[in-house]
């Protein structure tokens, strides 16, 4: 039978966001999927934004041909992307959290779907979702960083785990005779960063670096960089804001790694993890006030578009850190399509990553 697909990614996690890279991030599920098969260390989205970053990652095309280009758009229905090819072969085809890609009609062509976990809004969330939006409301009225708060809410109310328990509810599901593709798609770290109080010891304020940006680094960039600096508040920001807003950036990843621990503990007992082919990336970056900003804009800076891709097959690639070939998002579909002996899409711009 065909190997299963278990695609995880995260959205606004930089490339040093991982404690395997050498980030402040605790990560340590996600390091162990590292140890265990491919870590793309030169890997680079082609978009500093979601949508058109996504689209890019699930086509193997480049914005210029799927002619997505910022966030208000979706991918047109006549693209073909990883979905359909996977479908087309048989796959039983589940959708977790945030979509940020497909137009709403598409989802009709999936056996299992919880965008942004729907299935399981209930009484029991509508304080989070309260404070959430008045976070929200805090980061458009006071600046883009300032939503970033630790929080004593219940675990078990956050999208995280949610998205955690929609994974696993739908492994236990997952026919035995077909192969499957299941998309985790988390929306942590981004805005607006709400971090559970329990990692508030694991990065005290006090020993967060502060990062360094030159006096006058925008000087020579174009009139956008400081347009958007300005429109963010970014240099409103205290030194503690700064501290405040990498500390609960890192505990909402560590978040994360937590719950994708549990998803691969459910993968590996119901004894799918030796046929399942495990992805982890993220859509884009985020400035973490490198360049004096935070969050994201439409620029092309290392820090936006280097993030994190690990493929891992246990028994079937060998362990390896590629560090010396850059590799990018349109290459993803046609090496998932290759190792799963699916024929690629005419269209295809991307190249597989076998090779490597």
């Amino acid at each position: 039978m065909k190997p299963n697909i278990l695609f995880i990614m995260t959205d606004q996690q930089r490339y040093d966001a991982m404690s395997g890279h050498g980030g402040m991030a605790q990560t340590p599920h996600l390091d162990r999927v590292a140890a265990q098969g491919i870590d793309f260390r030169q890997f680079y989205s082609h978009c500093p934004v979601c949508v058109p970053s996504r689209c890019c990652l699930f086509t193997g095309r480049y914005p210029h041909a799927h002619r997505v280009r910022e966030n208000h758009a979706r991918l047109e229905r006549h693209e073909v992307h990883l979905f359909k090819a996977l479908k087309q072969a048989g796959y039983t085809l589940g959708y977790v959290e945030k979509n940020h890609l497909l137009t709403d009609d598409e989802f009709v062509h999936f056996d299992y779907v919880d965008l942004k976990n729907h299935r399981s809004y209930e009484g029991a969330r509508e304080a989070l979702g309260r404070f959430t939006r008045e976070r929200a409301q805090r980061l458009r009225s006071v600046g883009s960083w300032a939503s970033a708060v630790f929080h004593d809410y219940d675990p078990r109310l956050t999208e995280p785990y949610l998205s955690r328990q929609s994974a696993i509810e739908f492994l236990e599901r997952a026919p035995l005779d077909r192969p499957f593709c299941l998309t985790v798609s988390f929306s942590d770290p981004h805005a607006p960063h709400l971090a559970l109080a329990k990692y508030r010891e694991l990065y005290p304020l006090d020993r967060i670096p502060l990062p360094h940006s030159p006096e006058g680094v925008l000087d020579h960039k174009a009139p956008r960089f400081k347009i958007k600096q300005r429109a963010q508040g970014a240099l409103d920001a205290t030194e503690e804001d700064v501290r405040r807003y990498l500390a609960v950036y890192y505990a909402m990843i560590s978040w994360v790694d937590e719950n994708v621990g549990a998803i691969l503990a459910a993968l590996e007992e119901k004894g799918l993890r030796e046929n399942t082919i495990v992805v982890f990336t993220a859509d884009h970056g985020d400035f973490n006030f490198d360049y004096n900003m935070c969050k994201k804009d439409l620029v092309l800076l290392d820090c936006l578009l280097h993030v994190p891709l690990i493929l891992s097959w246990p028994g079937r690639i060998a362990p390896r850190i590629v560090d010396q070939t850059m590799v990018e998002q349109v290459d993803v579909l046609p090496t998932l399509l290759e190792l799963c002996d699916v024929e690629i899409p005419f269209g295809c711009q991307g190249r597989s990553l076998l090779g490597l």
